[in-house]
């Protein structure tokens, strides 16, 4: 276990960090998740991110990358960047990205992943921190998070508490994880009432999506 400190900066993602960040998942997944995953459930989580890129794929990636453009600067003009990155001169060493959702004024924790040789060396912690930060000062009440089993310990050390422990579905595979929450403001009684029944028509919402796709490979025969 490394508990180094680092020297790193962070900054709102920008279009040149497109290729780095896909390649960053892809490590971060099969490297730090391989103990509290399957190897179909590993191959499931990265389905989606860039494989092992040549220099032919870096080029498709950067040109999906400029459809993303518009999107991606006007996600991060304000002070609260929808995602952001750890870096070290130029390169790009941990990943963050946040949704919105207009109960409560929440944010939803998208994406974290940090490369593993920097691992335990305060990347993850400061990339949550920035988030946390930026929320409260959009008057953001409360952030949620569906963490992996791998980064769960994380979540619980930085003050998120366990909602519930379910699956999600990648490529017909299911994937547990851990709904996880973190009141950044005292909360009402109306604001906890309101915020459960939020939390539990979309995590039934996931539920039913997650089945439905579970049951279709399942009938298929993939």
């Amino acid at each position: 276990m490394n508990n180094l400190s680092l020297d790193f900066n962070i900054r709102p993602l920008s279009i040149k960090d497109i290729t780095a960040t896909f390649k960053l998942k892809r490590k971060s997944i099969q490297t730090l998740c391989s103990e509290h995953y399957t190897p179909q459930q590993i191959e499931a989580m990265v389905n989606g991110e860039a494989k092992d890129i040549n220099s032919d794929e870096i080029s498709i990636v950067d040109s999906v990358g400029l459809f993303l453009a518009k999107w991606i600067d006007s996600y991060t003009e304000s002070n609260d960047p929808g995602a952001i990155v750890a870096y070290i001169d130029d390169k790009i060493i941990g990943y963050a990205s946040r949704g919105k959702s207009s109960w409560l004024n929440q944010r939803i924790i998208y994406e974290m992943f940090v490369l593993p040789e920097y691992a335990r060396m305060g990347v993850g912690s400061k990339l949550l921190e920035t988030l946390e930060t930026n929320a409260q000062n959009n008057n953001c009440q409360v952030i949620t998070v569906g963490a992996s089993l791998t980064g769960e310990p994380f979540y619980k050390v930085n003050g998120y508490q366990v909602i519930e422990r379910t699956d999600s579905c990648s490529s017909g595979v299911r994937i547990p994880i851990v709904h996880m929450k973190k009141w950044l403001a005292t909360p009402t009684e109306i604001d906890k009432i309101l915020y459960d029944m939020s939390g539990q028509f979309s995590r039934g919402v996931e539920w039913l999506t997650t089945e439905t796709a579970v049951l279709l490979k399942e009938f298929l025969g993939e």
